[in-house]
C-alpha cells in the first residue's frame, strides 16, 4: 500500500526532479511536490504540511546550504535530505552538520527510499520526544512541589523548578552550583551518601529527611525519587514533598488526644463517642470500668456486641432518638452477678454539616446512690410500721382503762382512769 507524502523539491533541472518522484514511486510513495529553484519560490512553497525537503546541492540561483538554512529556521523537525551529482565526502559531513538528514548521490537513486523511511522516522522520533520534553517541562517545571533533578555521581543539581526555588530560597543559579549535601544537615549527609548507592531503579520513597532551607530554618521532607537520564548523564527526578506542618499537626493532635486520654480516664464519669453505626469510636478507661466490662479497647466494635443483651432492651432506641438529633438522658439498668447496677446516662448528638455523625454518651453510675435511696426509704417504711403498731398498743389501753372505769361505775365507785385522749 503506497503512502502519500508531501514534499518540495528544491531543483533547478525538470528531469532530475522526476527521476525523484520516479523513485520515490518505485519505494513505496504517493508523492504530493512541487519543485522550485529559487530562495523567493522555496520561501513561498515552504509551509507546515510539508513531510520532507529534497534540494540539490548547487543550483545557478540557489544552494542547498542555503534551503537547509532556511527550513531549519521555520520547521527544525522537517527533514532534508541533500542530493548532488558531485558532492565530496567533506562537502557531505559539513550538510549534515548543518541539520541535513542524509544526502545522496544522483547517480545512486536506489538508496533513496530507505534513506527518506529513515529520515520520517527520526523526524517522527524528533517529534515524540519533543513533545515528552514538553511535556515533562510542564510537569516540572510549573509543578506546585519542589523538584530537582541531580547527577548521581556528583550529586550535584542539573534542574529545579520553580516551586523549589521559592521554597528553598535559593536561586536557581545558586542550586545549580550546589550539591545534595548542601540542603542537608553534616549530621545527615553519611545516610545520604548510603541511600543514593542502595538506590535501585524504578521510583522509590526514601523516608522522611532533614532538608536546610538557605535561611537556616530546618524542613521535614518525604522525597519520591526516580532514576533517570538527564543531559546523557545518570540522574534522578525528585519530588520534595515538605510534611513539615502536617507532622507538627500530627504530634499537636497526638498531645491532644493523650491530654485528653489522661483528663478523661481520670475523670469518675465514663465518656464514649457513637457513629451512626453504633460503634464505639473513642471510650475512655472509666467507661469499661464502670460498666464492669473487661479490660479491652472497644473502639472499633459495635454497641450491640458489647452491651448485650441491654442494648435491645434499653439502649438502641434510645441511640436512634440521638441519631434523629434529640438530646436523650434516661437510667440505664446492668444486672450483674453482684447485684444490678445503674447509670445515669446522657445522649448529645454532635451535628457535622446539618447531620448528626456521632453521639456523645455521658455515663455516671448512680448505683451507691440509689442503694442510698432505697434504705433512707426502707428506714421510712420501717419507722410507718413502728408507728403504727405503738398508735395501736396506746389504742387497747385506753380502750382498757374506759372498760375498768365503766366496771368501777356499775358498783357505784369513782372512776380510777383518766380516759381523755392527749
Amino acid at each position: 500500500m503506497s503512502r502519500p507524502l508531501q514534499i518540495l523539491i528544491a531543483e533547478d533541472n525538470a528531469a532530475d526532479a522526476e527521476l525523484l518522484v520516479r523513485a520515490l514511486h518505485r519505494s513505496g510513495f504517493t508523492p504530493q511536490w512541487s519543485r522550485v529553484d529559487t530562495e523567493a519560490g522555496f520561501l513561498e512553497s515552504l509551509h507546515d504540511r510539508l513531510e520532507l525537503v529534497i534540494s540539490d546541492y548547487e543550483m545557478p540561483q540557489f544552494t542547498g546550504p542555503r534551503a537547509l538554512e532556511l527550513t531549519r529556521a521555520r520547521f527544525p523537525d522537517l527533514p532534508f535530505i541533500i542530493i548532488s551529482g558531485t558532492i565530496g565526502e567533506e562537502t557531505a559531513v559539513e550538510a549534515m552538520r548543518l541539520g541535513a538528514t542524509d544526502y545522496l548521490l544522483k547517480d545512486r537513486l536506489v538508496r533513496l527510499g530507505p534513506a527518506v523511511n529513515r529520515a520520517l522516522g527520526e523526524a517522527q522520533l524528533r517529534r515524540e520526544r519533543r513533545l515528552m520534553e514538553e511535556d515533562f517541562r510542564l510537569l516540572f517545571a510549573q509543578n506546585p512541589m519542589p523538584m530537582w533533578v541531580y547527577d548521581i555521581e556528583t550529586l550535584g543539581f542539573l534542574a529545579v523548578n520553580d516551586a523549589a526555588v521559592a521554597h528553598y530560597g535559593y536561586a536557581r543559579t545558586e542550586f545549580l552550583q550546589m550539591t545534595l549535601k548542601d540542603i542537608r544537615p553534616p549530621e545527615d549527609v553519611p545516610r545520604l551518601l548510603q541511600a543514593v548507592r542502595d538506590r535501585r531503579d524504578g521510583m522509590t520513597r526514601t523516608g522522611l529527611w532533614r532538608h536546610r532551607r538557605k535561611d537556616g530554618t530546618e524542613l521535614i521532607v518525604e522525597p519520591t525519587a526516580h532514576r533517570t537520564t538527564f543531559q546523557g548523564r545518570p540522574a534522578e527526578l525528585v519530588l520534595a514533598h515538605d510534611v513539615t506542618d502536617r507532622l507538627a499537626t500530627e504530634q499537636a493532635l497526638r498531645d491532644s488526644e493523650s491530654r485528653l486520654r489522661i483528663v478523661t480516664d481520670n475523670a469518675r464519669i465514663g465518656l464514649v463517642m457513637v457513629d451512626p453505626e453504633h460503634r464505639y469510636v473513642f471510650a475512655n478507661a472509666t467507661y469499661s470500668e464502670l460498666l464492669g466490662l473487661p479490660a479491652r479497647e472497644i473502639v472499633g466494635e459495635r454497641v450491640a456486641d458489647v452491651l448485650a443483651p441491654i442494648y435491645e432492651e434499653q439502649i438502641r432506641r434510645r441511640l436512634a432518638e440521638a441519631f434523629a438529633g434529640s438530646r436523650v438522658a434516661f437510667e440505664l439498668t446492668r444486672p450483674l452477678p453482684d447485684g444490678a447496677r445503674h447509670y445515669a446516662v446522657r445522649y448529645e448528638p454532635t451535628q457535622v454539616d446539618g447531620k448528626v455523625a456521632l453521639v456523645v454518651v455521658v455515663l455516671t453510675d448512680v448505683t451507691e446512690r440509689r442503694r442510698a435511696e432505697q434504705a433512707i426509704r426502707d428506714q421510712l417504711d420501717e419507722l410507718r410500721r413502728w408507728h403504727e403498731v405503738t398508735l395501736g398498743r396506746e389504742r387497747r389501753i385506753m380502750e382498757l382503762k374506759r372498760e375498768v372505769n365503766a366496771l368501777l361505775a356499775e358498783r357505784q365507785q369513782p372512776a380510777r382512769y383518766a380516759t381523755e385522749d392527749p
